[in-house]
């Protein structure tokens, strides 16, 4: 199953169902535009009963998931801190805002998300595996910034050792004239 449709499945089931007039009833509504492709209006929806549901967590993570699936990355991130304040027992917020943070490569601020949820929960497979692999990614990282910086010191190395070569042969052609100049065949 791709991620993505993984992630969907998750927040549908996170959500749960619900009366009308009631949170569970707001967040099966924004689950049923999710399911129809709509993200924008579940979005729309939620934003106006910000101001009645906003200190609720489940509120808080459904609306930071979808502002991520809008793009609205920093806002996402504030409301998935925000639920994870409320509700410190809720691993969802943490696996949200650690996964967002690790794909835009803060792998720092990730790592500092996964280490303080081992420190409420130990016994937390996810947060311990998350934290594996953001520790891997930034090794991974540092590796490749290390050989790019060689490259680089190669490729400057090169390119003094070319501007040699090409300023030598400039000189040397200046130095080195047949005696009475160059000599061009008659009739052409």
């Amino acid at each position: 199953m791709p991620a993505a449709s993984l992630t969907l499945s998750l927040v549908l089931a996170f959500v749960g169902p619900g009366r009308p007039d009631d949170l569970g009833g707001l967040l099966a509504r924004g689950r049923e535009h999710l399911a129809r492709g709509e993200t924008g209006a579940a979005l729309a929806e939620l934003r106006r009963e910000e101001g009645r549901f906003g200190s609720d967590a489940r509120f808080l993570a459904f609306l930071g998931f979808l502002l991520e699936r809008t793009g609205r990355l920093d806002e996402a991130l504030e409301r998935y801190a925000a639920a994870y304040e409320r509700d410190p027992a809720d691993p969802y917020p943490v696996q949200q805002r650690g996964a967002l943070l690790t794909r835009l490569r803060r792998y720092g601020e990730a790592e500092a998300i996964y280490r303080e949820r081992l420190v409420r929960r130990p016994d937390d497979p996810m947060a311990r595996d998350a934290l594996r692999y953001v520790t891997e990614e930034r090794g991974r990282l540092r590796g490749l910034v290390e050989v790019e910086r060689r490259l680089r010191r190669l490729t400057a190395s090169a390119a003094v050792v070319l501007l040699m070569l090409v300023g030598g042969t400039v000189f040397l052609s200046r130095r080195v004239r047949p005696p009475g100049g160059v000599r061009t065949p008659r009739g052409s």
